[in-house]
């Protein structure tokens, strides 16, 4: 008995080696394990990263190609001008100074244009072709909308978007269309999907639905689901340069 305890010790000292020993190795591949899987955490980050700055430079090169498509369709229009329609001659009156400057720039845009303020009308002359064919959408479609819009507040986005591209002058076209056009009719601090399908016209751009939701997500850098002040002003200088 004694030689047989003596030898079940002795394989159960072998045993519990092994089993140390399969235990050192368990918790070294557990360490392994661990440190792939934060290793695969910070390629997923740079990968993650990588794609952001991926869609951001998309982004910008979608904006760089719309605003060369403007500088050559004014590029066109400046070696290609429409001569203007020579004056009516049952008008029985004569036109003098910058009304006269801009009747000649304008053409069929003329009458128009008439409905904003005289300061803006003189910063007008001069304008090329496009651009004014451009003004003149923006006024008819805003004298057209459902939402009756002044004719101050016509003056207020052409001045805005074709005289002083200033920010105060955006930030006023902006507050105006967000209160307005917004379902609540109270200003949100941004623009919706739905009200800027609504906006883009509004500011002289004719383009389809799907064409205006792809803009909406190109401007939207931030994701939000929403245009807010600062993009909305980069978008109109962007489409409007002066």
């Amino acid at each position: 008995l004694d030689a047989a305890g003596s030898g079940l010790s002795e394989e159960l000292e072998q045993a519990q080696i092994i089993i140390d020993e399969l235990e050192e190795k368990v918790d070294v591949l557990s360490s392994e394990v661990e440190a792939n899987k934060a290793k695969l955490t910070e390629k997923n980050v740079v990968i993650d990263t990588l794609s952001h700055e991926q869609e951001q430079l998309k982004h910008e090169i979608e904006l760089e190609r719309e605003k060369n498509r403007i500088l050559q369709a004014k590029l066109e229009a400046a070696l290609h001008p429409t001569p203007p329609p020579p004056p009516p001659p049952e008008s029985g009156f004569r036109l003098f100074g910058p009304i006269a400057s801009l009747a000649s720039s304008v053409g069929d845009n003329f009458t128009t244009v008439l409905v904003l303020k005289a300061a803006t009308q003189a910063k007008l002359v001069g304008k090329s072709p496009l651009s004014m064919a451009k003004i003149g959408r923006v006024i008819k479609a805003m004298q057209k909308s459902s939402f009756s819009f002044s004719d101050n507040e016509v003056d207020l986005v052409v001045n805005a978007l074709y005289v002083t591209q200033a920010d105060e002058d955006f930030q006023k076209v902006f507050e105006m269309f967000d209160a307005r056009l917004s379902p609540s009719h109270q200003a949100q601090g941004f623009l919706t999907a739905e009200v800027f399908r609504q906006v883009l016209p509004l500011v002289g751009e004719d383009m389809p639905p799907d064409k205006i939701d792809a803009m909406f997500k190109q401007v939207d850098k931030d994701g939000s689901g929403a245009i807010e002040f600062d993009e909305f002003k980069e978008l109109m200088r962007i489409m409007n340069p002066s």
